[in-house]
């Protein structure tokens, strides 16, 4: 048998041997795998969309490797373990989480009746996302959350694809190894712990609500786990700022992550106004859109004064 690598877990056979002509050094680089059906195999690798052909890696569409129906299918198989059903749930949102913890979005046709959205059959498009550890990335951001040993409320603010689930997961982990604080995770689609097997690194004094809506995870957490902090991915719906209110009121330290370019965008994002106005969050961190994923653009405190920049 070979030496098992990082796409075992989410291809089938027939990609997994034509992932294999490029460079195992960089395997680690890579950030997600887009397969379409009859359509180029396209990469995203340590921040650049490239391609695979006969030889390796492609800048160019012309020669790629296209993918076919077994492909799909074998690939499906793989990350549902041979069964769709028990992701069933899952795939009503659009996507699919593997048993490391790597998210696989899906397209495909829609099934749906007058109770929602039924399933997605006839998949013809999979967006591979890969859950990085980067241990140490949250080191910098974590002497900001918890200085002069007051812990701060904390939302790290970031544009799509720019680390802050990265961030968020090592900065859970130092809280609590390094520090021992206990941790409340609401992990709704397991990509922060990839709690489902374990594989990735939150510490040894935190605790994962895995696959839970994030409103009523913080809820159960404050309720049930009585932690020091709560953390959650993707804040922003109406729920949430309600759970959030709710969690602080309760004397929870909390650190979010919410989709933002900056301050001023979150400003406007429906719902959060209120939250600024009462200067809940006491510190904010803004990742860099320009830089490599993980890297802060600036923090600020409650009154929204930048107080570092790299």
């Amino acid at each position: 048998m070979g030496e098992k690598t990082i796409f075992d877990d989410v291809l089938g056979k027939k990609l997994r041997t034509v992932l294999a002509r490029f460079e195992r050094s960089k395997w680690e680089g890579i950030e997600e795998i887009r397969i379409r059906l009859n359509k180029p195999l396209r990469i995203k690798l340590s921040g650049r969309s490239c391609f695979i052909d006969e030889s390796g890696l492609e800048s160019s569409a012309e020669k790629a490797f296209i993918p076919d129906e077994r492909c799909i299918y074998e690939t499906i198989e793989v990350i549902t373990e041979h069964s769709l059903y028990s992701v069933e749930e899952e795939l009503k949102n659009g996507y699919i989480t593997a048993k490391n913890g790597n998210r696989i979005g899906v397209c495909g046709k829609v099934v749906w009746d007058k109770n929602g959205i039924r399933t997605i059959k006839n998949i013809s498009s999979l967006n591979i996302r890969f859950a990085h550890e980067i241990k140490g990335c949250g080191k910098k951001a974590s002497e900001y959350i918890f200085e002069k040993r007051k812990l701060c409320h904390t939302l790290i603010v970031s544009p799509p694809g720019c680390g802050k689930t990265t961030i968020l997961r090592d900065i859970i982990r130092i809280l609590s190894d390094e520090w021992g604080f206990n941790i409340g995770v609401c992990d709704v689609r397991s990509e922060l712990g990839g709690n489902r097997y374990g594989r990735l690194d939150l510490g040894k004094f935190t605790d994962v609500l895995d696959s839970c809506p994030k409103a009523l995870g913080m809820i159960m957490l404050l309720r049930s786990m009585r932690p020091d902090v709560i953390a959650a991915d993707e804040i922003g719906r109406k729920k949430d700022i309600s759970a959030i209110e709710e969690v602080i009121n309760g004397g929870i330290k909390l650190i979010c992550t919410i989709h933002g370019t900056d301050i001023e965008d979150i400003k406007q994002k429906p719902y959060f106004s209120n939250l600024l106005e009462k200067k809940i969050f006491e510190r904010f961190i803004v990742l860099s859109a320009k830089e490599k994923p993980g890297r802060i653009a600036g923090i600020y405190d409650r009154d929204l004064n930048l107080i570092y920049r790299e």
